[in-house]
This record gives structure tokens, sequence and C-alpha cells, in this order.
């Protein structure tokens, strides 16, 4: 059998006859060369007959990538390296999103309906055909966060079949998480790391944050008011949360708060006027603050020593170093 070196080097890999394709990326048009042409006592290149699968190459997404985004192209190419080529009219493609049923993007040797933006490109030996690079699109985005797994059955024209199935996980949508501190800090957590400070310039730009109350499903008559003083974000490259230090609350109020204009890593932006509600209510640092000393016109010292004095403070209250017994009435502390 001749070396593999025969077949053509490519930027992708060495590609020959018959050596193993599972480990390369094709990318049509590609043209290997040996072209020696089928023989007439045979299928294969020398004259015997087809007794190999055909291969599947890579796929991209990689399987088990996760993060893909939604509007992802599949791809991936087959041959059959002993020649007899593949039969496309057995050759069958589907798609699993999730936990539904697979759905045909490719069979009968055409594209499906909702895979219309499909195609297909030859892999060619000299002038002869011996596979396919198929790049699977569907009509509309794949869910967030969702497995998606494409199924091949690759056949040739000798009717031997190989199956690969690869799955990836679509991106989580950007959505945010609001956890309430105080009754004057907020702290928003997001789904996704967002883009680079600099690229999210304006995250500390009062503008683009919206805190104001509401009542039912409609708000106050000061709807476009809000009660943000500040936004502290993290203090990395990509931030996951900020602080946003507001105007005293109402405790049993309810709020909304909606973040506009930044991007996630994955380039998504919240959804338009996106907003998630809270209600207020004091917490254990609201408790705290009120136990520390008044000063200067009746302004709260921040020094460390009363903050500290003020959780040993709560700590007493609720029996020191003891552990708190499940379904005790810590009410008071709220």
């Amino acid at each position: 059998m001749p070396d593999s070196s025969w077949g053509e080097t490519t930027q992708w890999g060495k590609l020959s006859l018959w050596g193993n394709l599972k480990n390369l990326v094709l990318t049509p048009p590609l043209t290997v060369q040996g072209d020696w042409g089928l023989s007439l006592w045979g299928l294969d290149y020398w004259g015997g007959a087809d007794t190999q699968l055909p291969e599947i190459g890579v796929f991209y997404p990689t399987c088990d990538s996760v993060n893909i985004p939604r509007n992802t192209h599949i791809s991936f190419c087959m041959v059959d390296p002993a020649g007899a080529g593949i039969d496309l009219t057995c050759t069958e493609v589907s798609v699993t999103i999730g936990t539904g049923a697979p759905v045909f993007a490719f069979t009968g040797g055409a594209f499906q309906v909702g895979w219309a933006g499909s195609s297909l490109s030859p892999v060619l030996l000299g002038a002869i055909v011996v596979g396919y690079c198929f790049d699977i699109v569907s009509d509309s985005p794949f869910p967030y966060d969702t497995e998606i797994c494409t199924t091949v059955v690759a056949c040739d024209k000798e009717g031997d079949i190989a199956t690969r199935i690869c799955c990836f996980r679509t991106v989580q949508q950007l959505s945010m998480a609001i956890e309430l501190i105080s009754l004057t800090r907020l702290q928003v957590t997001f789904s996704n790391m967002l883009k680079t400070f600099d690229l999210n310039a304006g995250i500390t730009n009062l503008s683009n944050w919206i805190v104001r109350p509401v009542h039912g499903n409609a708000t106050h008559s000061g709807r476009n008011q809000s009660i943000v003083r500040l936004v502290i974000p993290e203090q990395k490259r990509n931030p996951t949360f900020v602080l946003l230090d507001v105007q005293e609350m109402i405790p049993h109020q309810r709020y909304e708060v909606i973040a506009k204009n930044f991007v996630d890593i994955f380039g998504q932006t919240f959804a338009p006027q996106e907003a998630v509600a809270i209600e207020a209510r004091r917490t254990k640092v609201d408790s705290i603050l009120d136990g520390l000393p008044r000063m200067y016109e009746g302004r709260r010292v921040s020094n460390l020593f009363w903050v500290l004095a003020g959780i040993a403070k709560q700590d007493e209250i609720i029996g020191g170093n003891k552990a708190i017994t499940p379904g005790s009435n810590l009410q008071g502390l709220y």
C-alpha cells in the first residue's frame, strides 16, 4: 500500500486516500493528488473491492464545546477513502435540539425545510468526487443554553455506512440577578462576563441604569426618575457584577432595575428595557448601620472599628458564637 505521504499536504494537515481523516478539518474546494482513476477490475484505486467505511472529519463547533453563538453554522466533511464514492441519496444529517426529536437537515440527497442556507461542496481526487463538505445552517437561531447534537450517517456507493454524533451547547442568555444588600445598596450580577471595561465604558454612566419604584405592573408617577446615585463595577477586565448606590428605598415597596447598552464577551446585549423587580426590605446590614454612632451632624461613622463593633453587637443578639437554630425568629434583625 502506498505511503500516506503521497497525499497532498494542505494548510489543515496531510490528506491521504488511506489516512484517518477523523482528525483533519477539510475545507472545500479540495483536490487530492495521486489521480490513478478507478480500476476497470474493481471499485478501489488498486482494483479491489471497496470494504472501507466512509470517514467523517472534524466538526465545527468542536464536539462538547460550550458557549457557542446561537446562529452558528455546523460544518464537517466526509470522504470515502477506498474509492467507491459517497452516496448522497442514503447520506443523512439530523439535528437534535435539547430534548426534542431529531430533525432532518439533509436526507434523500437534499437539504430540508428549515435549513435553506445550508450547502455542500465536493472533495475531489483529481476529477473524481470522493467526498463532500457540509455547511449546515438553521433558518432560525438555536435556543439559548441548549445542547445541540448533530448525527451524521455517511454511506458510500457500496452500502458501507459510518455514523458520528457531535454535540455542543449554546451560550447562556445575557441576564442579571439582583441582590438586596441594604436599603441603599444593590448588587447586580450578570449571567455572563461583560466585554472589557473599555468596550463597556458606559457601565458607570448613571443614564445606563434605572432603579425606580413600581406598583404591580405600573410605575409610580415618577416613572423616569431613577434613584441611582453611584455605580461601582467589579474591578476586573471582564466584570461580572456592579454595586448600585441608591437613594434610601421604602421597605415593602417594589422596585425595578434596568440596565442598558452593555455587551457580554459573546457579543450579546440585554433585551430592550429588560427589567428585574425586587422588593425592598431591611436587611442585617441596615441593622448594623443603625447601631453605628452618629457624628458630624447626624452622619454615621464608617470607621472599620465601628463596623466591626456593629457586627459584634448583632452577633451577641443572636447568641454570640452559637449556631442559629433552624426556624428561629430573627425578624428583629431585618
